[in-house]
């Protein structure tokens, strides 16, 4: 037992192994850090006085908290799968944050990292029943489709006629259409044949075939005269290159048409989940989920009560901070358009028919954005503002209202606030690595078609698990078409562009910030040091072969997971992997004296049962 690099239970038996929480310590993997030097008990001299020495007093660490807890088996709500042993379960490694600094979630979730309140989770691909991909939309890129555009459209004509089917007066195309004439986006420009439409597998390309065809059966007429007409129909059609934002905030009707015939009101506000407006609404909300789980779900409504409501979808360890100290400033010229993305930010002197814009947060954390339709509110949608990113957390509706697909309206309303954002907020320097301009729509579940939605937002792009690259979605999913996980970028290419990337030197890990655990605070003068003094005490108290375990089966794991420039920035708290350790000592020292009276009532021995255990 001694031997076993594991801290003696893996993602298997980590229910069984652990007090508080069902999760264990990672396997220790070869390739993820740089092994320990071989003399590490030869480091600075074992004493408690040396040790004393050793410690350097950290002032209250304000950065990011976390406790890594290693991986383990779950059910799984998209297969219904439970049996971890026969391909079958949910594997994840597990984490939770105390705090985090918006910057350093926002490399949690490049690297693969989502959060459910205050715990966070990485889906294990390689073994898990169900992969999990995350999934990034680059906001400022988007392209409108036509089935996205009529959900727009619909709830549009529900707000002014009270149907989502009767047609409302407002006019959408109220840009010059002198900026469209160009004919390159009709499906049947000039410059293809018919012949090669006819070969496209666009789905404008196949409705433009089929309109020509059509044509020609119903007038008889010759296919190339059939061709013509349609071309002209298309080309006074409105023009696809319409803004996202001129949708779903038109500002123009028909002639003699007067805002005030409109039936319904709906009102879009973005609340921080700390703010009065938010707590105000803390039991409606808790209300239209219960109500969500049951309908949508299938769920018991004593399973969400308001405790694990607020667990789920209010409490955060994101920790507030203005996009100010981010090197964001506001660009004072955020009215103007910028042609060149198709985007325009809308200024609060313009009038709207039908509602207005959100208001954009000036800060990073977790917002709840509320849509309130007559004052009634009917769905919430629960969001992370990161640096580089909106990413949704949750969304969830009164089902009342399912005929208005707010699911879909809800994406398309954040992702313009994506693009909104980044065109109000510029980084102060050019070098800033910070740029916000992705939506993130949490993960991509292949197995799962309820997940296939996912991919209709474009341009998309999937995370590969092994490069920690995006890779555009339209690639990932031919090789996900015969297999259920793949790495989507060349590993061995990727470390060649990339050779010291993921170089993890063990000196390093030494310096990382630890809170030390509670069993021996007390022996200590700060609760923060550094990581060489908890080893340093490990070798002390507990000995080599117990420092080497925690470094081999715990810490390199986890810096291999999360990289090396995240693991030198957080603070880590080792509880439960000390508590592991203890108790391993204490097994193993009753097994021990378990064997010595047994050998002196002259029993057999049976080393390797004793060592078993």
């Amino acid at each position: 037992m001694g031997d076993d690099p594991n801290l003696g239970f893996s993602s298997e038996n980590s229910a069984s192994s652990m007090d508080e929480r069902d999760h264990g310590a990672a396997d220790y993997d070869s390739t993820s850090a740089s092994p320990p030097p071989s003399g590490i008990s030869a480091a600075p001299e074992s004493s408690s006085s040396v040790l004393q020495d050793q410690h350097r007093l950290m002032s209250e660490w304000n950065g990011s908290l976390v406790e890594y807890y290693g991986p383990s088996a779950s059910y799984c709500g998209y297969c219904k799968s439970m049996d971890p042993t026969h391909d079958g379960g949910r594997r994840t490694y597990d984490m939770q944050a105390y705090r985090l600094t918006a910057e350093d979630y926002q490399a949690f979730l490049d690297r693969g990292w989502r959060r459910s309140g205050e715990s966070c989770y990485c889906p294990i691909n390689q073994t898990t029943c169900c992969p999990n991909y995350p999934i990034s939309c680059q906001a400022i890129r988007f392209r409108l489709s036509r089935s996205q555009r009529k959900c727009i459209e619909h709830l549009n004509n529900y707000l002014y006629t009270g149907s989502t089917k009767t047609k409302s007066p407002i006019v959408y195309d109220d840009l010059s259409r002198d900026l469209f004439r160009s004919t390159s986006h009709i499906a049947g420009c000039v410059k293809r044949s018919f012949d090669e439409i006819k070969q496209s597998s666009k789905a404008r390309d196949r409705r433009f075939v089929k309109a020509c065809e059509r044509k020609s059966k119903i007038n008889q007429i010759p296919l190339d005269e059939a061709i013509e007409m349609v071309r002209n129909k298309w080309s006074k059609a409105r023009p696809p290159d319409l803004r996202l934002e001129d949708y779903l905030y038109p500002r123009k009707m028909d002639s003699g048409e007067d805002i005030a015939g409109r039936k319904h009101n709906l009102e879009i506000n973005m609340f921080h989940v700390d703010s009065e407006e938010s707590k105000a609404l803390r039991e409606d909300e808790h209300r239209i989920m219960v109500k969500y789980q049951k309908v949508v779900h299938n769920e018991n409504r004593r399973e969400w009560s308001m405790s694990r409501y607020c667990d789920f979808l209010v409490k955060t360890p994101i920790i507030t901070a203005p996009l100010s100290n981010y090197d964001y400033i506001e660009d004072l010229n955020h009215q103007l358009t910028d042609r060149s993305l198709s985007v325009r930010v809308h200024s609060d002197q313009e009038p709207f028919v039908l509602l207005r814009p959100p208001q954009l947060p000036t800060a990073f954390g977790t917002y709840h954005c509320s849509y309130h339709l007559d004052r009634k509110l009917i769905a919430v949608g629960v969001l992370d503002v990161l640096p580089k990113c909106i990413t949704t957390v949750y969304f969830f509706y009164d089902p009342e209202y399912s005929f208005l697909n707010l699911g879909v309206y809800s994406a398309l309303t954040e992702i313009s606030m994506v693009r909104q954002m980044y065109h109000r907020f510029k980084p102060d320097s050019k070098m800033s690595r910070n740029i916000l301009d992705n939506y993130h729509l949490g993960y991509y579940v292949h197995e799962c078609k309820k997940m296939h939605y996912k991919t209709r937002y474009r341009p998309s792009y999937l995370l590969c698990c092994k490069t920690y690259e995006y890779v555009p979605t339209e690639e990932c999913l031919l090789k996900l078409k015969d297999r259920k996980y793949s790495d989507f970028k060349d590993v061995e290419q990727s470390v060649s562009e990339n050779p010291d990337r993921e170089a993890i030197e063990f000196q390093k890990l030494l310096e990382v910030s630890i809170e030390w655990p509670l069993d021996i605070q007390h022996t200590t003068t700060a609760s923060h040091a550094k990581l060489l003094n908890y080893i340093l005490w490990l070798e002390t108290e507990m000995g080599t072969e117990y420092v080497e375990l925690f470094v081999n089966g715990y810490l390199a794991t986890f810096a291999h997971l999360i990289g090396p420039e995240l693991i030198a920035k957080i603070c880590l708290k080792l509880n439960v992997v000390h508590r592991t350790l203890m108790r391993r000592r204490e097994r193993l020292n009753q097994q021990i004296n378990r064997k010595h009276k047994s050998s002196s009532r002259g029993g057999p021995t049976n080393d390797g049962g004793a060592l078993s255990g």
